[in-house]
């Protein structure tokens, strides 16, 4: 008798459990927008009349719900993360980040190092070997440390640039960027745009509006101006977490989708509402 209770117990409780798990993973799927051909071609239209210009197959027909993360700066500075890379620099007797060779801006430091000597292990230099150099110097120096990465090479005169930037779930943060020339003689200049060395912890999902949308507020846009033609070069939807001010505190990832135009500028809009941020 004692045991048909205990059984019964049980048996409810997997039940409930069972229903816990259910609703947590049904709240975790992600949901999308889909967008049609005739959305996409009125959309077309709009940036056309505002003197906008896009090649069709830059922009997507659906885009899934995407997940959100709050991120705490390590740093509350680039001067800051200068300042630490230096130290960790001198402990392994090497000079990078030395403040004579360092500039510093509100969102960005910039480390430019002096001629030095060819380095064996770059005579024979390509994009991998490049890429290895560049991040194996950045850990060296402590910022990598907390957040996944992924990075980027470009051809430049006679080297290279690696672009390392930091995702999540897949997808960058658009406005933290690291860049690392590198070439025969080693690094050559560490650029490092609102890289703040961010602790990241998950927020949920939130949906996005079609795309279209935010391409229409790109062209109106009252403050764009509007008498020369513009293209609209890329098109990409990943994570915005604008400037600290000097402080360390918690900030809510904001999805956004960037658009670059053929002028080398960069704009955000809020994937969710289309604001520009």
């Amino acid at each position: 008798m004692e045991w048909q209770r205990v059984k019964s117990i049980l048996i409810g409780v997997f039940v409930v459990v069972n229903i816990f798990l259910f609703i947590s993973y049904m709240g975790g799927i992600k949901t999308g927008v889909t967008i049609d051909n005739q959305t996409v071609l009125n959309a077309i239209t709009v940036l056309e009349k505002n003197n906008v210009s896009i090649d069709e197959k830059l922009i997507p027909h659906r885009i899934d719900d995407i997940r959100m993360f709050d991120a705490v700066n390590q740093f509350e500075s680039p001067k800051a993360v200068a300042d630490f890379a230096y130290q960790n620099a001198q402990k392994l007797n090497l000079d990078y980040f030395n403040p004579q060779n360092v500039v510093i801006t509100d969102t960005t430091f910039q480390y430019i190092a002096p001629n030095g000597e060819r380095i064996k292990e770059l005579e024979k230099l390509n994009e991998n070997s490049a890429k290895n150099y560049a991040e194996k110097e950045i850990k060296k120096l402590g910022l990598c440390l907390n957040t996944r990465y992924e990075s980027s090479v470009v051809a430049k005169d006679d080297g290279f640039v690696v672009n390392i930037s930091p995702v999540y779930e897949g997808k960058k943060i658009l406005d933290s960027n690291m860049y690392v020339e590198v070439g025969n003689m080693g690094i050559g200049k560490i650029f490092g745009q609102n890289w703040l060395c961010d602790n990241i912890t998950d927020a949920g999902i939130t949906e996005n509006i079609p795309v279209t949308e935010i391409l229409i507020n790109f062209a109106t846009n009252p403050l764009r101006d509007k008498t020369n033609m513009v293209q609209i070069t890329k098109l990409d939807i990943g994570y915005f977490l604008g400037n600290r001010g000097g402080e360390k505190r918690t900030v809510m990832s904001v999805p956004a989708w960037r658009i670059i135009t053929d002028k080398g500028k960069s704009y955000y809009f809020d994937s969710r509402n289309g604001d520009l941020l």
